[in-house]
């Protein structure tokens, strides 16, 4: 699993603009990603024809969304590669980690 850090207000504000928070209405608050309700997609052009669309669809993660210091607000998230879908089962096997269970004959 591959874990990266955001601590750009830049990367913040989308997230929090989905969440309808306002730097108005709280100080500092932690919320945590609906991993039900959450995926993480991407596209990809490939072999300069056509594009390929995916996603990863286990994602977790906390938001703490700091109002007064919105430079010190972070944003954690956790994406397992191995939960990648780009609907086609051999492309999907080629690009998910050698060492996941799901790849495994």
């Amino acid at each position: 699993m591959n874990i990266r850090t955001l601590t750009s207000r830049n990367a913040l504000a989308p997230a929090l603009g989905l969440l309808g928070l306002t730097g108005s209405a709280l100080a500092q608050s932690a919320y945590t990603i609906d991993a039900t309700h959450s995926s993480a997609q991407f596209s990809v052009r490939h072999m300069m024809i056509s594009n390929v669309k995916g996603e990863f669809t286990k994602v977790n993660g906390t938001i703490v969304y700091d109002a007064r210091n919105p430079g010190a607000s972070k944003f954690d998230a956790a994406i397992d590669v191995a939960t990648i879908n780009t609907r086609e089962p051999k492309r999907d096997a080629h690009l998910k980690p050698r060492g996941s269970p799901q790849n495994r004959p």
